[in-house]
């Protein structure tokens, strides 16, 4: 992996499609960006999400585009409105969905 030197940057309509959980786009991946960090968006159906899991070494933030989201990290759970912001650090258990009473990203 490269050392990250430079802007990386995802333009809109740019990205890779991948499908988990609901659609996503691969924004950008932690080999441009030597590894410092990786980003995607999703699209997750009201109701769902991935189901509890654990980043041994990755930090895991969340911005909230549109639609209402409830979050689990590390025993505590918080609910994100639009425009919301929140991080879970590596190690946590974490889990994330869509409330069903919101429409989803």
């Amino acid at each position: 992996m490269k050392t990250f030197t430079y802007a990386a940057a995802s333009p809109p309509g740019h990205g890779t499609p991948a499908m988990a959980f609901g659609k996503h786009i691969i924004r950008m991946m932690a080999a441009n960006t030597g590894g410092a960090l990786g980003m995607l968006e999703a699209i997750v159906p009201p109701g769902e999400g991935p189901p509890l899991h654990v980043h041994e070494r990755e930090d895991e933030f969340f911005r909230v585009l549109s639609g209402c989201f409830g979050f689990w990290c590390a025993g505590d759970y918080v609910e994100l409105a639009e425009g919301a912001a929140s991080r879970c650090r590596a190690a946590c258990r974490i889990a994330s969905g869509t409330l069903e009473r919101r429409k989803a990203i």
